[in-house]
Order: structure tokens, then C-alpha cells, then sequence
């Protein structure tokens, strides 16, 4: 068993390159993270700390402000987070070739219009509840801040995103669905704990 170091206790991993390709689902939906090639070490619980570093990440999933400063911090990996989210929600890729504007500003954009219902993926557009659609958009756009110190920490993103799954779960048991549904088990099978951290036991390379 590898000896706890001070360092280990007060930093963190900042990934880097979180995307849809990089987590992984067991055949029982077990999230794991994978691929921490690009990870760097920072500071646990402050946010607001950077990295200096060369830009690097996945096109589609970069943090604009990391992009333009080269400063990277834990709310980088929310950012990246947040356009997963977007593609639960649409499966669309943020690369879709379908999307002139890129996935983010389409559904940004989409909202503004009024045309929320229109972006949804079909196969969840009935299941999922006005309530539980509001709250998982409210989320994601708040990941996609364009000011870091703005975007929550993945602590609030994981409480957030369990309320909108007791939020379903009450749907459903509302209009009697008695199997797990596909939205249910897509925001239940997110790869983080209480903590905000990317969990433990799902990390994979």
C-alpha cells in the first residue's frame, strides 16, 4: 500500500480532457474516467488557482478562457463537463457536422429562440419532465460560463444533477413508470463523488 503524502492531500487532478470518448460504462452503467495523459496536478479546493500550461485538450470540449490565457484551472474540467452534458441531452457530438456553429452555441443559441424542446434527443423528449429539463439546462449552462469563477464547482454540479434525478424519479413514479428510464440512468451513471471529485473507484487508463 502506497504512503499518503502531504502533496497528495492538498492537491488535485485537473484532467484536462474530459469528454464523452474518455468516460468509460460498465455493463452495469459503472462510470469510469479514463485517459489522464494530459492530467496536471493543481491545488484541491481552489478553484480560482491556475496552471500555467501549453494548451491542450480535445477541440469542441476547451475551456474559451483556458484557450485564450493558457491558464488552467479545476473549473476548465466544468467547462468540458458542462458540453458532455449537452450531448446527453441532444446526442448530438459537440463536432457534429450537422452543427455550422458548434454544439454549444447551437443550443445556446436554441434557448434564446425558445426552441429548447427541438434540440432534445427524441427517444427522451416525452420521458423527461419540464421541471427536470429546466434544472439540467440550467446546470449545463452554468458550466459553459464564459467566467471560470462563475461556473460551479463539480461538488454543485453533482448535487444539482441529483436533484434533477429526484425530480424524474418522482416524474416517473407520477405517470406510474415502473422500468428505469433512459434519462434516469444516463444522470445516474455520472463518474463523480459527493466530494466533486472525479471518483475514485472509476478511473481507468
Amino acid at each position: 500500500m502506497v504512503e499518503e503524502t502531504a502533496e497528495a492531500r492538498v492537491c488535485g487532478v485537473i484532467h484536462r480532457d474530459v469528454k464523452s470518448s474518455n468516460i468509460l460504462l460498465h455493463e452495469s452503467w459503472a462510470a469510469k474516467i479514463s485517459d489522464f495523459g494530459l492530467s496536471k496536478i493543481g491545488p484541491a479546493n481552489q478553484p480560482s488557482t491556475y496552471v500555467n500550461t501549453l494548451i491542450k485538450g480535445t477541440f469542441g470540449y476547451l475551456d474559451p478562457n483556458y484557450y485564450a490565457t493558457g491558464k488552467l484551472t479545476r473549473k476548465s474540467d466544468v467547462y468540458a463537463f458542462g458540453v458532455v452534458l449537452l450531448e446527453v441531452l441532444c446526442r448530438k457530438r459537440t463536432t457534429d457536422r450537422s452543427l455550422d456553429e458548434g454544439l454549444v452555441t447551437w443550443v445556446q443559441d436554441s434557448i434564446q429562440e425558445g426552441k429548447l424542446k427541438h434540440i432534445i434527443d427524441s427517444d427522451i423528449r416525452n420521458e423527461i419532465s419540464p421541471k427536470c429539463l429546466k434544472e439540467f439546462v440550467r446546470i449545463a449552462n452554468k458550466c459553459l460560463h464564459n467566467s471560470p469563477k462563475q461556473r460551479p464547482t463539480m461538488a454543485e454540479v453533482l448535487f444539482s444533477l441529483e436533484t434533477v434525478l429526484g425530480l424524474q424519479e418522482k416524474f416517473n413514479n407520477s405517470v406510474q413508470f415502473t422500468d428505469s428510464r433512459i434519462f434516469g440512468r444516463m444522470i445516474g451513471m455520472l463518474p463523480f463523488t459527493s466530494n466533486g471529485e472525479y471518483s475514485g473507484i472509476s478511473s481507468s487508463s
